[in-house]
């Protein structure tokens, strides 16, 4: 539903962009969490025997770097990212329906 606001704004309208950013950033939150946050949760849970659903869910590749406080930070610099781009989201369609 909310790809039909995009398709019927205005392409190239300042109010395009923004709705566009908007619908892209939860998306790009998503991503990180799939391609930095949970590679490094694998590698926190790596000597951990799971079973069914838990087991496919952790069964994405993980990172394989065996330093505590690197695996940290990234871990937590991931979260920040994904803050910030869901707190961008709604502010863009915020600042869109402003326009």
């Amino acid at each position: 539903m909310p790809f039909a606001l995009l398709f019927l704004t205005p392409y190239g309208t300042q109010r395009f962009w923004w709705t566009a950013t908007g619908l892209r950033a939860p998306r790009s939150a998503h991503a990180v969490y799939w391609l930095v946050t949970h590679p490094v949760n694998n590698f926190w849970i790596k000597d951990v025997d799971m079973v069914g659903a838990g087991a496919a869910f952790f069964s994405f590749p993980s990172t394989k770097s065996g330093d505590w406080a690197q695996m940290r930070d990234i871990w937590e610099y991931s979260h920040l990212v994904r803050a910030c781009l869901a707190m961008a989201s709604p502010a863009s369609m915020a600042v869109a329906l402003t326009l």
